[in-house]
């Protein structure tokens, strides 16, 4: 490339991002009349930031990020949406941090020692936040949303052929049949779509055949989150990842 050609680009390149850079929307775009109340609630504790993702072209561009870095919450977004529900959403994770949920970082050292590592070290992350989403659904709707505005780990339609056909042709890491499974189990718990109802007892029935004492399992480890008081997501993983090393003995 030559040198004025070089500058040209440069130029062009620099105008183009600036130009995007200011053409996003601010996070004061996104507080409205159903979310004012709990955003200025927390930012009179915690430095909340909106970060701009450049878009990938692929099915990522439509989800939103949260990350705790020392203490400041970013929310990151691949594209602007019109709407507050996404906002909203990890505004509830934050809060749900602030009331003691346990955060990512207090939970990875769970599966840092043994074969659970291969089981729940590709599904922790997507586990935790489906326990957060239990916890905080029914405050999103009292916020003033619909239900179909809020944000599953998996809010496209589920496909139950598909989602059997990967458990059972699960390769690579050891258990990795068994991380799907538990995987899966979590998603539909998390469905709150009701076109996916039937995939969802397909799946649900599939799991009972394939390993009832392991569904068993995780029935409880539901239900006793669902019932509970505490915040402590890292005390019921901790039981969980025992009880399904005890059921499969991979100690």
């Amino acid at each position: 490339m030559e040198e004025n050609d070089y500058y040209h680009f440069s130029y062009n390149f620099i105008n183009q991002s600036l130009f995007y850079y200011f053409s996003m929307k601010t996070i004061m775009h996104y507080v409205d009349v159903k979310n004012r109340e709990l955003y200025l609630k927390l930012i009179e504790k915690y430095q909340i930031e909106l970060i701009h993702l450049e878009p990938t072209g692929t099915s990522l561009d439509d989800k939103w990020q949260l990350n705790n870095v020392q203490g400041v919450f970013r929310i990151s977004r691949y594209k602007d949406i019109d709407k507050s529900n996404f906002f909203t959403h990890e505004l509830l994770h934050i809060d749900l941090i602030d009331k003691g949920f346990s955060d990512f970082s207090e939970i990875l050292p769970l599966i840092r020692e043994g074969n659970k590592n291969y089981i729940f070290t590709p599904i922790i992350g997507h586990i935790n936040n489906i326990l957060a989403h239990e916890k905080f659904y029914c405050d999103f709707i009292k916020m003033g949303y619909l239900p179909s505005e809020f944000v599953s780990d998996y809010y496209e339609l589920l496909n139950s052929q598909k989602s059997i056909s990967e458990i059972e042709n699960a390769t690579g890491l050891p258990f990795a049949n068994i991380s799907l499974f538990i995987q899966y189990y979590f998603t539909i718990k998390d469905n709150r779509n009701p076109t996916n109802e039937n995939a969802v007892n397909e799946i649900l029935t599939y799991l009972k055949e394939k390993n009832s004492k392991l569904l068993s399992i995780l029935d409880n480890t539901w239900l006793s989150w669902q019932n509970s008081q505490s915040l402590s997501s890292k005390d019921f993983l901790s039981h969980l990842f025992e009880q399904t090393e005890l059921l499969l003995e991979v100690k």
